[in-house]
């Protein structure tokens, strides 16, 4: 069960209020149209009565005392009469001769819809008679025209002269509805309330992680990092480099600190091996959650503190690591897999002039999985574990491929990237559960794209599975296809309108 703090309802209106105040506005302008220009205005007339004895003065003699008992049974008599007059006012009868005194044309009366209502005060004789309709000249008519009609039946019905007019109706000058302003204001309030409850139901059917916490509680992992988003990094005018984890290569970025604090406690979770080097398999739940990235900047960050890197580009599906590292090779892991170039041949010495060697993928094979289980890889990482410190695997997420678990049998341990607010949990939660039957060394979860509650866009459940490769020699240079399944619709749609721009600057700049 989900506990909710009177932070986490505050911090809803601080991360949204411009778009909560901007639905505000909108509900308050249709409201304010609607009541001004398509709702007829509603005008009221109202003529009182009062309804007792009418006594002449022919008709007081000289006992005092018998007028004031005829006095006193008359109000009596009065007071039990409101009740019949209010419901004989209501009457068909009394309306139907109202109406044909005021008007000779019924079309028009429904056309403007009158209504009357009859109220008296309690324990007296006023009686009160209302027309509403959306003329205000007709509201008035009717109104004189009830109480006369009235008078003159209950003269006939009842032999009684006991009523009279004691304020005439007269012609409203302002409608009593709709009310402009007031109904604009609840417009606003009503719009910013849904505005909020969109938002807050946004969140509570939201399954994804969201922060640190949230990820340390629902996941049971310790947290190695947690990389914020970089605005810029989305930015197509953004020149500076895409590894993020050195000094030189974070033009325009912030983001330095927060993978080398992730190398810090990387190398604090890992026993290192005098004379041996460490390996790391890198992975995800699904695709598209920031595992490629993330790696490259791991092993960069890494490399800046003396410590020799190789980063392996094992993910032959859909290789990317040349488009982070902005260089062109058309050979790699698979030629050497498959006896045509030897490591030598294949490795990219150096790289970023840090002691950084780098393999790229090289032409993507129809049987990706056969060649990182064959005889070959497992020699390469043998041989290699004696000249490097660190060895990065830059692994297919391992719900779309079994090709990380293979491969983390000869790590030192399987390194997690989750992406904030984009992965379903339960996803997350299979992912971890098939490393741990594979009896894997789970050393902990880093947090791709931390946007914080206030910067946060999209909340996608990425439910997708799909991953795939192509057949052909492609160099994995260039934007990589996207999970369809994986994230909201606006989140995919947002990928498709980079993938088109960045194929426009490809075509240009070729």
């Amino acid at each position: 069960m989900r506990e909710y703090s009177l932070a986490f309802f505050v911090n809803i209106f601080l991360a949204r209020w411009k778009w909560i105040f901007l639905t505000a506005l909108v509900a308050a302008a249709a409201t304010f149209c609607i009541n001004k220009y398509l709702i007829r205005p509603t005008y009221e007339a109202s003529t009182s009565l009062y309804c007792g004895r009418i006594i002449d003065e022919d008709d007081r003699g000289p006992d005092m005392r018998h007028s004031m008992n005829e006095y006193t049974t008359s109000l009596s008599i009065g007071l039990q009469l409101v009740n019949d007059y209010r419901v004989l006012l209501q009457t068909d009868r009394i309306r139907d001769m109202a109406e044909s005194a005021v008007e000779k044309d019924p079309d028009r009366l429904r056309l403007i819809r009158p209504k009357v209502k009859v109220d008296s005060a309690r324990q007296t004789r006023l009686l009160t008679i209302s027309v509403e309709s959306t003329d205000p000249e007709m509201s008035q008519k009717l109104a004189e025209a009830y109480a006369n009609v009235f008078i003159s039946e209950v003269q006939k019905i009842m032999k009684m002269q006991n009523s009279q007019i004691i304020d005439h109706a007269k012609v409203p000058e302002k409608p009593i509805r709709p009310r402009v302003l007031t109904n604009t204001g609840v417009g606003f309030i009503v719009g910013a309330v849904l505005a909020y409850l969109f938002f807050f139901a946004l969140l509570y059917f939201d399954t994804t992680v969201k922060d640190a916490d949230e990820a340390s509680r629902l996941l049971k992992l310790p947290i190695i990092g947690t990389i914020p988003q970089d605005e810029k990094l989305l930015n197509d005018s953004f020149e500076g480099n895409y590894i993020q984890s050195i000094e030189f290569g974070s033009k325009g970025t912030s983001l330095s600190d927060y993978y080398r604090s992730a190398r810090v406690n990387l190398q604090y979770g890992l026993v290192a091996t005098k004379g041996s080097a460490t390996v790391i398999v890198v992975t995800s739940s699904v695709a598209a959650e920031g595992k490629s990235l993330t790696t490259c900047n791991l092993a960069a960050a890494m490399a800046e503190t003396g410590k020799r890197v190789l980063l392996v580009n094992c993910d032959l599906r859909k290789p990317s690591l040349q488009k982070y590292f902005r260089i062109r090779k058309s050979i790699g892991l698979v030629n050497m897999l498959i006896g045509e170039k030897t490591f030598d041949e294949v490795v990219e010495r150096n790289v970023l002039n840090l002691p950084l060697d780098v393999i790229f993928c090289g032409p993507i094979p129809p049987n990706p999985s056969r060649l990182l289980i064959s005889d070959e890889f497992g020699k390469l990482i043998e041989e290699q574990r004696r000249n490097y410190d660190y060895i990065f695997l830059d692994t297919p997420p391992i719900l779309s491929a079994a090709d990380a678990t293979l491969l983390a049998s000869h790590a030192s341990g399987v390194l997690l990237i989750v992406r904030c607010g984009y992965t379903n949990t339960r996803l997350i939660q299979d992912t971890i559960q098939e490393i741990r039957q594979a009896k894997l060394n789970l050393i902990g979860m880093i947090l791709s794209r931390y946007q914080g509650f206030s910067a946060r866009r999209g909340y996608g459940y990425g439910y997708g599975y799909g991953y795939g490769y192509g057949y052909g020699y492609g160099y994995g240079y260039g934007e990589s296809k996207q999970s369809s399944g994986s994230g909201s619709f606006f989140q995919r749609l947002f990928r498709r309108d980079q993938k088109k721009k960045g194929s426009g600057r490809d075509k240009k700049s070729a």
